[in-house]
């Protein structure tokens, strides 16, 4: 095998200039890991540390990714819990389904070893 064959079956993780290739060229992602990630937060804030170097826009549900710009919000100044988020979501809450969907989300919670692993699969 040439040196151009061997860069062709280089695994995703290892070309740095490819980040996420599902989500990159086929616009795909996984809403069940989204609400996980979330729902792991809102449970419980110190699990925020896990996923502080996601962004809004690494979710692929559009009011995942709100839920996401006001837990980030929120976590500057107190702990993002459910009750700090629901406070200050605003015009947000009705589409993230109210406190329900707040605590749906929670519903869906995973342990933290399990919270590593679903980042870095967003």
């Amino acid at each position: 095998m040439g040196r151009h064959d061997e860069g062709a079956i280089m695994s995703a993780a290892t070309r740095p200039h490819i980040v996420k290739p599902a989500r990159d060229f086929l616009g795909l992602f996984n809403a069940e890991i989204e609400a996980r990630v979330l729902g792991s937060v809102l449970r419980d804030a110190d699990a925020y540390e896990w996923a502080a170097d996601l962004g809004p826009g690494d979710f692929g549900l559009e009011i995942h990714g709100r839920i996401w710009r006001e837990i980030q919000k929120v976590s500057v100044d107190i702990q993002p819990n459910i009750g700090n988020v629901y406070e200050s979501m605003g015009s947000n809450l009705e589409a993230a389904g109210g406190l329900t969907g707040l605590i749906e989300l929670t519903a869906q919670a995973v342990e933290p070893v399990l919270l590593k692993r679903f980042v870095k699969e967003i």
